[in-house]
């Protein structure tokens, strides 16, 4: 399992304000939660 940093967090939280502003899709390719669902549905996986 992978954790993401402050900075990618940082890039997530900006692109999600900008995407949710907009009426864009945040989940799905290019989505801004797309890396955070993913690596959360793997750690469930795993469990």
């Amino acid at each position: 399992m992978s954790e993401f940093t402050k900075e990618e967090l940082a890039e997530m939280q900006s692109a999600f304000t900008k995407q949710f502003r907009t009426g864009q899709s945040v989940f799905g390719k290019g989505g801004a939660l797309g890396p955070l669902f993913k690596q959360f549905l793997e750690t469930a996986l795993e469990a």
